[in-house]
Parts: C-alpha cells; structure tokens; sequence
C-alpha cells in the first residue's frame, strides 16, 4: 500500500466486534459459497485488526488476513507479507481500503493486486464510503480528491457509480452495485476463454 510518511493507517482500522459491511454483504449474496457449493476460501486484503478474518475462522472457513501496514497485520497474527497462491481465492474483501490512499495510481495498483487473488469464478468485493457519509468537520482539510482528518488519517469520499466505472475500466468486466447496500461493489472473475 502507499507509503507515504504522513498517512496514518493503523488510526484507520477500526476495532469491531462485529463483521463489517463488506463481509455482511458477502454472506447476504451468497458469496461465502463457491461455485462447487463448498464454503468459499476468503482474502481479507488489508484486514486492518483482523475482526473479519477471526469471524470467519470460528465459523470454519478458511481464511486469510493481509496487511502490509505495521502496526496491523503482523502483531495480530495475520499475514504482513503478500499472501502466496495468485488466482485461488473465492472472495477477496477490499472493505474501506480505498478509502484511505491518498493516490489515484496506489488506489489502482491495489485493485489490480488484489483481483489477482481471485479465482476464475471467484469475486473481488469492494467496499466503499461514499459522499454522502461525508460528514467533514471544520479540523478536517482538503487534500488532493479527500481530506485530512482531525487525527490525521486521509478519507476518500467516492461518487455514486464511481468505484463501478472504475472496476469496468481496469478489468473490462461488469461490476454490480450490491442489491443490499450502495456502499458495496462487486466484480466476478470469469473463466478465460482461449
């Protein structure tokens, strides 16, 4: 991720004790199930805390937490360097990551990371906070396409129908709004055909 020396992520992983949004919505559309009717085997790309990752353990599934950011992924037990296995994944949650990058081309760079993760038939679930969750305060300042937060962190706001023109334009596939919440966004792998 951006390695910018003023962006402070670790203040942007909150703790849960619940799922998150991204993982509420994968389990809603049925996504928690692969294609062969087993339970999906989960990427967690930049899992933060690890909350997701921990819920999905103790349910059984197989499930991996990635985050490249100290003091995340590894005083938590979760994986800091890349997970291995490109292309085995069936879920790849991207929940509020994108949200945090202050560049364009970092924010890209992740996009395309993380669907390399995902199987044929597999999903890449993005999860967003858009505009209208805005609720800057007069500490807040403008930087670049986002703010600056009283604490310090960068927030991005997206446009509705953004992050699905963005998706379409990198990978040249559908992206579906999920039915269940405007927030989050979802792009299947197909099968490549010869």
């Amino acid at each position: 991720m951006q390695t910018s020396e003023d962006a402070k992520y670790h203040r942007t992983a909150m703790a849960r004790k619940s799922e998150s949004l991204g993982l509420k919505t994968a389990r809603k559309i049925g996504c928690l199930i692969n294609a062969e009717g087993d339970d999906a085997v989960v990427l967690d790309y930049g899992c933060g805390r690890g909350d997701d990752v921990r819920i999905l353990a103790t349910e059984g599934y197989d499930a991996t937490g990635y985050d490249p950011n100290l003091p995340m992924g590894a005083p938590y037990g979760l994986m800091r360097d890349a997970p291995v296995g490109k292309g085995t994944y069936d879920l790849v949650l991207l929940t509020f990551v994108l949200n945090v990058i202050e560049e364009f081309s970092i924010r890209q760079l992740i996009l395309h990371d993380a669907f390399e993760y995902v199987r044929p038939g597999g999903t890449l679930l993005v999860t967003v906070r858009h505009d209208g969750d805005a609720k800057p305060t007069p500490a807040w300042t403008r930087k670049r396409d986002g703010w600056v937060t009283s604490t310090g962190t960068f927030q991005r706001f997206f446009k509705k129908g953004e992050v699905p023109f963005l998706l379409e334009g990198l990978f040249g596939r559908k992206a579906i709004v999920a039915p269940i919440d405007k927030n989050v966004t979802c792009v299947t792998k197909f099968h490549e055909v010869e």
